[in-house]
């Protein structure tokens, strides 16, 4: 596997602790940011759902440290 594919899987992928697998999404919420006080927060059912409006300009934010059980390692 040429190098840039190997650091885009590392970069995007992340462990899912709930179902036990790693997982790379195919969309673009790679662009989404983390914060410890995010706008969205993702459903047992794997839905990314907002918790608050979100105003037009503000970026999408979510937890990652309740999203990759591997983010100590990322971070």
């Amino acid at each position: 596997m040429p190098d840039v594919a190997k650091h885009y899987i590392d970069k995007y992928s992340y462990y899912d602790n709930v179902h036990n697998l790693w997982l790379m999404t195919g969309d673009n919420d790679k662009f989404m940011n983390h914060s410890v006080t995010p706008n969205t927060t993702e459903l047992e059912n794997g839905d990314l759902v907002a918790v608050r409006d979100i105003i037009i300009g503000e970026e999408i934010t979510m937890d990652y440290f309740k999203l990759d059980g591997h983010h100590e390692e990322k971070f």
